[in-house]
């Protein structure tokens, strides 16, 4: 019988394998992406317009607006402080995989001529209310880090700590290819990020959450339930 954190890990190692892929061919057109894909004024929320498709942005555009929030269907990321250059590349990515789903952050280092050195990244992710009423709810965190073949565990580390309801999980340590996971809990997670390397190597570090999303059958039998127990109580006040 596969319990449910061998589950986890092969949805998580799972998808890493596909970010891993897909890094290799965002970069490129990382600023023409951000450009043309989302709105974003001075006081606006950026809203990723369809959340299953990788969305590409920067640490600039992310900082630039107001709120620093960016709308990832039912999650809000919150940039709180990072001393990252403006033009790191960043990609948001959903996966839906059948009552989970896995919200992703990729930090895309190096490739654009940054210097080497220990960066930090600061940011919140919250569910919206309308996922907090349907009972949604954050399982899992992970962190993972790659080299695509241009450098050894030796020269790139990454390290986060998440806070939950329960506390402060970590540091989950990520080098090469190599993942960090924890359980979690609630609907509010802050994260605190340290991004070290030593050359120019093209980097990647992968930030996942996963989160149960009520099916809608279990929906329809809540709301049933809710609708026999009031009709119960009417009977009975009758």
């Amino acid at each position: 019988m596969i319990s449910c954190t061998d589950t986890a890990v092969v949805i998580i190692s799972h998808s890493y394998e596909r970010l891993k892929i897909m890094k290799k061919h965002v970069f490129a057109t990382t600023l023409l992406a951000a450009t043309l894909s989302f709105v974003n004024t001075a006081d606006a929320t950026i809203v990723i317009p369809n959340p299953e498709n990788p969305f590409n942005t920067t640490i600039g555009d992310w900082d630039a607006d107001l709120d620093n929030e960016v709308l990832q269907q039912d999650k809000i990321w919150t940039l709180v402080d990072t001393d990252l250059p403006d033009d790191t590349a960043l990609v948001f990515t959903l996966f839906q995989l059948g009552g989970t789903d896995l919200h992703t952050l990729q930090i895309l280092s190096g490739a654009l001529g940054q210097p080497p050195g220990v960066w930090t990244l600061t940011y919140t992710l919250e569910l919206t209310q309308a996922a907090i009423d349907a009972g949604a709810f954050f399982t899992e965190g992970s962190i993972g880090a790659d080299t695509a073949g241009e450098g050894t565990a030796a020269n790139f580390l990454a390290s986060k700590t998440i806070t939950d309801i329960n506390g402060a999980h970590g540091p989950l340590l990520a080098s090469n290819g190599v993942i960090g996971s924890t359980p979690l809990a609630g609907t509010f997670l802050t994260v605190t990020e340290t991004i070290t390397w030593t050359d120019g190597a093209f980097l990647s570090t992968s930030n996942a959450y996963r989160q149960f999303v009520p099916e809608p059958a279990s929906l329809l039998l809540l709301g049933a339930g809710l609708l026999g127990a009031f009709g119960a109580s009417r009977r009975k006040s009758a």
